[in-house]
């Protein structure tokens, strides 16, 4: 009988024998040539510090959950093999015996699997090669979501296998600069090899600051964190903070009286620097939408100042500052007045003298960034209302702004829309623009924002990293908010993650 190892307590392997299960329609069986074992969470189980000993993962809730006397062990090791079909059930077509696959199975000499956790092996592709399929995905999927396009300085944390192979993905992806960040020199001096410019030990003192003195202040375009340890979160969101550029937009004691009588604001002072993704939250009536208006000339201060470039808003003017400060509105319908898509987003560019190569050229350049190209000739209100909204967001992206401002972007959009409006909100952050958005959606501000500033009855209460701010939830609560549930959950393990996916990393081994 084939013999397999099984961990049947922490540290304690045992050799034990296994019956071959008859094979059920669908199924294959696979002979394995090549195993491979995953660092971070097999040793998490060999040693016995995985978080699911005593906690198990509820998909409805998106939460950890205490799992009292869980029957943990015993347990397979091993999480992605490369082998050969060497029997197939009824109703197999995908593959025949002699095919090599691979997939997500343990560590042991043959495996009975379902035809969906296989995958053939490319005609080049060696079996040992396999086994990187899986960090290789961790990796791209952290490339594509940093949105890292050509000269973009990078920063990774955690050269573990995912990590090299981020290295190497972001540098085929046109980073003109990679940072790679790891407490072990091998690993740093693999970094090295396959493409990073630099490598640093965090041991060595402040990340954050290495990086700001290599890029001659400017910092990166974007920080991966890859180690798991929440440490290296932390080194991030420093990272990120220093690649911003100069101040943009600077708010000095300003005070609002609606109609002479009514006070909105009551010295607010502020900072908002290029390349920022900038997130502001407050009950109804805190001040939150009138202390934006005041960045674009929608309203002009009763006391105190604002500056847009250096320049006092009152002393330039409506038609100056819109060009630079672009505003969408909570609902579209209050924005959008043409009867076709291209009319709508040509209207700033035409008003403003453009020649008409030029204004095509906006035209589809911005229904490019909000994915509507094809679009020209729709009417805008026969579209959703997320595809209003993205009408609205392209009507102001072809006056080319420096700041773009949206007041509520996620109010009356389903989920997928609500995701979607804010992926495309990202990546026009990504590519250079100072973002600044109003919301009551926290797990929006969590997921998304870089910053967040936080208003009570027309002051700015705290303000801060959005780490730094949802970890003071005494401080939320006096403005009658709360963090999402992922991050109360987290603040009360005595760290601070923001998204499902933070908490994983942070919890599936040591970090």
């Amino acid at each position: 009988m084939p013999r397999e190892f099984l961990l049947v307590a922490p540290r304690q392997l045992e050799l034990v024998e296994y019956s071959e299960p008859p094979l059920g329609p669908g199924e294959v069986r696979v002979r394995s040539i090549v195993s491979g074992i995953k660092h971070g969470t097999e040793i998490a189980l060999y040693t016995g510090t995985t978080p699911f000993l005593t906690q198990r993962f509820d998909l409805e809730c998106r939460l950890f959950l205490p799992a009292e006397d869980r029957d943990f062990y015993p347990r397979r090791l091993g999480s992605w093999l490369a082998g050969e079909v060497v029997e197939v059930g009824e109703g197999v077509t995908r593959f025949r015996v002699g095919d090599l696959v691979h997939g997500g199975l343990p560590h042991r000499p043959t495996n009975v699997a379902r035809v969906e956790q296989l995958y053939p092996l490319g005609a080049n592709m060696k079996p040992e090669t396999a086994l990187f399929t899986d960090p290789a995905l961790f990796a791209l999927n952290a490339v594509h979501d940093a949105q890292i396009k050509l000269g973009d300085s990078v920063a990774v944390f955690g050269l573990g296998a995912i990590g090299l192979l981020a290295v190497q993905m972001a540098r085929l992806s046109g980073a003109s600069r990679i940072h790679a960040v790891d407490l072990i020199a091998s690993r740093r001096e693999l970094a090295r090899r396959y493409g990073a410019d630099t490598s640093l030990d965090p041991a060595q003192g402040d990340v954050a600051l290495q990086i700001k003195r290599l890029t001659d202040n400017r910092g990166v375009d974007a920080a991966l964190e890859i180690s798991g340890a929440y440490a290296a979160l932390q080194q991030g969101d420093a990272a990120r903070s220093q690649s911003y550029g100069e101040p943009l937009i600077q708010v000095q004691g300003l005070s609002y009286v609606y109609g002479g009588q009514v006070p909105a604001l009551n010295g607010v002072d502020l900072e908002i620097r290029r390349g920022e993704f900038l997130a502001v939250v407050g009950q109804n009536g805190s001040g939150k939408t009138t202390m934006v208006k005041h960045f674009n000339g929608l309203l002009m201060p009763t006391e105190g100042k604002v500056l847009v470039n250096g320049q006092e808003t009152s002393a330039q003017g409506i038609y100056k500052l819109g060009r630079q400060v672009a505003y969408v509105f909570q609902n579209p319908d209050h924005q959008i007045f043409s009867q076709t898509v291209f009319d709508e987003v040509a209207f700033s560019p035409r008003i403003r003298g453009c020649s008409e190569t030029e204004l095509k050229e906006r035209v589809q350049e911005a229904l490019e960034a909000v994915d509507l190209l094809g679009m020209e000739q729709e009417d805008p209100f026969s579209l959703t209302k997320g595809g209003r909204q993205r009408v609205a967001v392209a009507s102001v992206l072809s006056a080319r702004p420096d700041v773009i401002i949206l007041d509520e972007p996620t109010t009356g959009l389903d989920y997928a829309e609500q995701r979607s409006m804010m992926e495309l909100v990202s990546r026009l952050n990504a590519q250079g623009h100072t973002i600044i958005f109003v919301t009551h959606s926290m797990w929006v501000v969590a997921e998304y924002a870089h910053r967040v500033v936080v208003m009570k009855d027309g002051r700015v209460l705290v303000q801060g990293s959005v780490r730094e701010v949802f970890a003071q939830e005494d401080v939320l609560r006096e403005s009658f908010l709360a963090p999402p549930q992922i991050v109360s959950l987290s603040n009360r393990l005595g760290r601070t993650l923001l998204s499902v996916s933070e908490m994983v990393q942070c919890t599936r081994k040591d970090g």
